[in-house]
């Protein structure tokens, strides 16, 4: 069974989210603490993270950073569900968007049939890991190793 560990910064969504994936036949976990998940992710192998992108602390773009630059994690797909329109965010989300949208993103509301589909396409599909950031090297958007074509 695959596992999939959510961070979210609504419980509801969280709980909504835990039943479509259980319903799905997924093993699922699901969080609202970043420090939380990260711990998780070490600890245990998990297959998909679906994370929001606005939350205090750690947010969204910055745990995807997190994620890039640690070897063991930056193999892990990131799917991101948020209420945000991807195409009118602050600036520091550009490397995220670049990288995961249109595939690895979902907006709310979601359609749980589109959950389940998307992430099916994702752990199919998902073979080639996250590059490293290299430390002081400028951002250049560029076509996202993550964004597959899904027939």
């Amino acid at each position: 069974m695959q596992k999939i560990l959510s961070l979210g910064s609504e419980i509801e969504i969280l709980k909504l989210l835990h039943a479509v994936l259980k319903r799905g036949g997924y093993e699922h976990h699901f969080t609202t603490d970043p420090q939380e998940a990260l711990a998780l992710l070490h600890t245990h192998a998990f297959d998909l993270l679906t994370q929001d992108l606005r939350r205090p602390n750690l947010d969204g773009a910055d745990l995807y950073d997190v994620l890039r630059q640690d070897a063991r994690l930056r193999h892990t797909p990131v799917l991101i569900i948020s209420a945000l329109d991807p195409f009118n965010l602050p600036a520091k989300y550009a490397r995220l968007i670049a990288d995961l949208y249109p595939h690895h993103y979902v907006t709310v509301p979601f359609v749980p049939r589109q959950i389940l589909s998307t992430i099916q396409n994702i752990l199919l599909d998902f073979d080639t890991p996250l590059p490293p950031i290299q430390p002081g090297a400028a951002f250049m958007p560029q076509q996202s190793m993550l964004c597959h074509t899904y027939s």
